[in-house]
């Protein structure tokens, strides 16, 4: 049985293509888990069910921007991204130590925090996607976010004592 890999790029553009009321429905919910209640989760994914890692990116997409495909080899990054911005290393511990939902709806503030951002989906769409077998958020995902972030923290910091 061969499983298709995700294509974030076009969920990306279902959403982008999805009226505003819809869009509007997504960006009131305050779990994923509500997403299930609204036309707009089964217009982004019209052949098949959403499971939980589907279900985190579509949490997302109201709050995050896509950088484009001009500016994707060149994207900084999440970790770099979230330095430049100032937010403060606690809030990012507190979405890894975070069980579900509340990782993801830690990590949305974060994303509203920063004003719709304007991330790389490929790449976001892949630290989002993974599930434990319970389906919530992988830990090596989040993992991976506060990795980034300290290493753009320490790259930074280095960069600004030249």
């Amino acid at each position: 049985m061969s499983a298709e890999l995700p294509d974030f790029l076009s969920l990306w553009s279902r959403y982008t293509a999805l009226s505003t009321g819809d869009k509007a429905a997504l960006r009131r919910v305050t779990e994923p888990d509500e997403l299930r209640e609204f036309h707009a989760l089964y217009a982004l994914f019209p052949y098949g069910r959403a499971h939980d890692g589907w279900l985190r990116v579509a949490f997302l997409l109201p709050w995050c921007d896509d950088c484009g495909d001009d500016h994707r080899d060149s994207w900084q990054g999440l970790g770099r991204l979230l330095v430049g911005k100032g937010v403060n290393e606690m809030r990012v511990f507190q979405v890894a130590r975070a069980k579900s939902p509340t990782d993801i709806i830690q990590f949305r503030r974060l994303a509203i925090q920063l004003k719709h951002p304007k991330l790389d989906w490929k790449k976001l769409g892949w630290l989002l996607y993974p599930s434990e077998p319970d389906g919530s958020w992988d830990r090596s995902a989040k993992r991976k976010l506060v990795e980034d972030f300290y290493l753009a923290k320490f790259t930074s910091t280095k960069g600004d004592k030249k």
